[in-house]
């Protein structure tokens, strides 16, 4: 019976110099995950508070100890004002504006590999006329005319009125 009340029990509180501790360690790692995202990190007491666990009331009475941490950490805590939103715009708008002028910076140098790319498949690639002819013979024959002058297949060049030009006469 002592097992199964040990198993609905809620774990043990925390305290003392293991509840700096745990902050501590908290704040960090949502410190590290913010940075990882490519966000700077702003204190949220409620997000903390969940995390370690505790209630904000306990992370508000050591508001010495956070304030440590996030100057250590160069960060900030939420801001509850209307300027906090024009605030979190701002920054919104400038890592926007980063992350436009570097995709930027690799737009333009994926198109000069790809101009380069083409530039030489263009002087290493093969006539044109030897790819496509064969081809248009084939269809041309089949559709009984010429694609580009419209005349009729009977005209088309035949070995009976083809004229050899040679440069010896033949008397």
């Amino acid at each position: 019976m002592n097992d199964k009340n040990k198993r609905n029990r809620p774990p043990k509180q925390l305290r003392g110099k293991k509840l700096d501790e745990r902050i501590e360690i908290v704040i960090k790692e949502l410190a590290e995950k913010s940075e990882a995202e490519g966000r700077k990190y702003v204190f949220n007491a409620s997000q903390v508070a969940r995390s370690v666990p505790t209630t904000r009331r306990t992370i508000d009475r050591r508001s010495s100890l956070v304030d440590e941490i996030l100057d250590e950490l160069n960060s900030r805590r939420r801001m509850v004002t209307g300027s906090a939103t024009i605030e979190q715009l701002r920054d919104q708008l400038a890592r926007l504006k980063a992350q436009i002028s570097e995709r930027d910076l690799q737009i333009n140098a994926l198109r000069s590999h790809h101009i380069d790319i083409y530039e030489r498949f263009h002087d290493h690639s093969l006539q044109a006329e030897l790819l496509i002819s064969p081809i248009l013979e084939q269809e041309a024959n089949e559709a009984g005319y010429c694609f580009f002058c419209g005349s009729e297949s009977d005209s088309f060049v035949r070995k009976s009125n083809v004229v050899p030009f040679n440069h010896k006469h033949k008397d």
